[in-house]
């Protein structure tokens, strides 16, 4: 082979450069490629290498009545419309809620999950939400078991939310959940949440002893992300019976050492009415973009907050207002490149530009106007396998 008088280590460099697609093709031209590709320090090397990059955007479409969910890839540097649509996804059952995307893009693993907002008691909630880790550049996926969580007869609801991530200390991938109990009656949680993580190496849930004096805001397209080994919910305390009293945090669940963290939110000048939250990352720090609820704003201004010294709250700063913009419904986070990252009253994908203040259209082409942008996330490929559990070498 041509390869024959070229030294080991350069073959191995010079693979690392080359793309998934092009790396799955070579397995049938070379037994010891094949081998080389299921090494975990060849994957680290390789995902290493295109980590460095410009990373592709994915962003997740959904129809507004039947709720059915398409996503598309989009190269940052490129305006040219998307690299593939309609990327098949592991699951979609018609009879499930809509379909979501947990945190972030880890290691070229994408964490999906399909379940309805509350379960009443007087349903069993066994196969009422699924989960997938899914890679999409070799085309594996895993569906997650599920498990029933006995709910008490005086209480009428169980209100769940999950987390995904990564265990740097065992190289394993984790998803957490956070299941609430809510009583009707007393108009808040029963009792203080119950807490399950699931492990991709046993392939098992287990309930942990943790402290968490506090109630999470499960929503992965405006109130999660993921950054640094933790994932993050934004969350509310009770300080006096419910509703009363409650002071707004920040909630992170540290997927090695597997204790939550509390951070609290900066303090806000000069708010006047009803204003929502989106939570971001931002130069890897926790980032929130306030905005006003208003839906008869046409034009919206975004202050943007930005944690500068992480958990601690006198380092929140208010580093940008943007606007005011017209013609936009809400933000949905930033790009890796620190674009401001939009959807329009189309629908559409609006990046903002904070050097020129322009802001430009992600054009998909042969989608239908009934689609609109839900979540963006950066993802970037890799050889990591799921089934066989073949992760980094860290």
């Amino acid at each position: 082979m041509a390869s024959a008088n070229l030294p080991e280590s350069l073959v191995e460099d010079i693979l690392s450069r080359l793309p998934v697609k092009s790396l799955k093709r070579f397995t049938c031209v070379n037994k010891s490629w094949s081998t080389l590709f299921q090494n975990p320090g060849f994957i680290a090397k390789h995902h290493r290498h295109f980590s460095q990059k410009n990373p592709t955007l994915l962003v997740s479409h959904r129809e507004l009545i039947t709720k059915n969910t398409v996503l598309s890839s989009h190269p940052v540097s490129n305006d040219n419309g998307s690299l593939d649509l309609n990327l098949e996804t592991p699951f979609f059952n018609d009879d499930m809620q809509e379909l979501n995307i947990l945190g972030a893009c880890i290691n070229g693993v994408i964490c999906l999950y399909d379940r309805p907002f509350l379960i009443s008691n007087q349903h069993p909630n066994d196969d009422l939400y699924r989960i997938a880790l899914w890679n999409p550049a070799i085309r594996e996926f895993k569906v997650l078991p599920t498990r029933h969580v006995h709910c008490p007869s005086h209480v009428d609801y169980t209100y769940e939310g999950f987390g995904f991530g990564y265990d740097h200390k065992s190289n394993d991938f984790k998803v957490v959940r956070i299941v609430s109990f809510w009583d009707d009656s007393i108009v808040g949680p029963d009792r203080p949440p119950l807490v399950e993580v699931y492990t991709l190496s046993t392939d098992s849930w287990r309930q942990i002893d943790t402290v968490l004096d506090a109630s999470i805001l499960s929503d992965p397209c405006k109130s999660e992300i993921y950054l640094n080994g933790a994932y993050h919910w934004l969350a509310y305390r009770s300080e006096q019976p419910w509703p009363h009293g409650d002071t707004e945090l920040i909630i992170s669940f540290d997927m090695s050492n597997e204790v939550f963290q509390i951070i609290k939110m900066p303090e806000l000048e000069d708010v006047s009415g009803m204003i929502l939250k989106n939570f971001s990352v931002l130069n890897d720090c926790l980032a929130l973009i306030f905005y006003s609820a208003e839906e008869t704003v046409t034009a919206k201004n975004f202050d943007i907050w930005m944690m500068y010294e992480y958990g601690v709250k006198e380092s929140w700063i208010k580093q940008f207002v943007v606007g005011p913009l017209v013609g936009i419904e809400r933000p949905l986070g930033f790009a890796k490149n620190g674009e401001l990252l939009l959807v329009g009253n189309n629908g559409l994908v609006v990046l903002y530009n904070f050097g020129s203040g322009e802001t430009k259209k992600l054009e998909v082409g042969g989608l239908p106007d009934s689609f609109h942008a839900l979540q963006t996330i950066a993802y970037v490929e890799s050889l990591v396998s799921i089934t066989s559990r073949i992760v980094f070498q860290n």
